[in-house]
């Protein structure tokens, strides 16, 4: 149930580009858009914004237990820098 209540809070990153999925306690966030600089931005912004509530809540994010995944139909990508505060 404390899990619960904490993380009623996350819902404040979706929005119509970016999506919050939980399980257990894990987290995904995940953007669609017509390009990755696209996607990486907006990530970008909803990863400091994931912060700031997790902070406000005394929580932090384990950047060493995070990672980021592109799917994509192009086959040779750079992997995106999305970083944690």
């Amino acid at each position: 149930i404390l899990y619960a209540v904490y993380t009623k809070y996350l819902e404040k990153v979706r929005d119509k580009n970016t999506e919050i999925l939980q399980y257990a306690d894990d987290i995904a966030i995940y953007s669609v858009g017509g390009s990755l600089r696209l996607a990486q931005k907006r990530l970008q912004n909803k990863m400091n914004r994931l912060n700031d509530i997790l902070q406000s809540l005394q929580l932090t994010i384990a950047p060493n237990n995070s990672s980021v995944v592109v799917f994509t139909r192009h086959r040779a990508i750079s992997s995106p820098r999305i970083h944690v505060n």
